[in-house]
């Protein structure tokens, strides 16, 4: 086991290769595939932000393990992505979700900003992730 020195940009790092790639990435290169529906792609969605969030709330119990085992300065940048998380999962995700499955089913929603609220927070977690996981270097 690498010790927290080690651990703590190496997790930040990780985790920011995660959202960058299951969140800002992948999401929404599924919805330029022509051959996909867009009810097919929501549920696609649906699956991948539950598995990319399961994965972000795993490297975030690490991450503040390693935290706590190791004193470094990064703390002060790592603690946005974590807040970020917690933020995006109980209070964005629940009516994201709720619009996400109203719109499999075929029913009319109305316009939404949450995607964008989303997006922004997801970049601003990217950024953080990124300069702790220099910083910790």
């Amino acid at each position: 086991m690498p010790d927290a020195g080690v651990l703590v940009p190496l997790v930040a790092l990780l985790w920011a290769g995660v959202s960058l790639g299951g969140s800002l990435v992948a999401a929404p290169a599924k919805f330029r595939a022509p051959s996909l529906t867009r009810p097919i792609a929501l549920e696609v969605g649906r699956a991948q932000f539950l598995w990319v969030g399961v994965t972000e709330a795993i490297l975030c119990v690490v991450l503040v393990g390693a935290l706590l085992l190791g004193a470094t300065d990064a703390w002060k940048w790592l603690v946005v992505p974590i807040v970020i998380l917690a933020f995006q999962r109980l209070a964005i995700m629940p009516p994201l979700d709720t619009r996400t499955r109203r719109l499999i089913r075929g029913e009319q929603v109305g316009a939404s900003h949450l995607h964008h609220v989303y997006v922004v927070l997801e970049v601003g977690k990217f950024a953080s992730l990124v300069v702790g996981g220099a910083v910790a270097i």
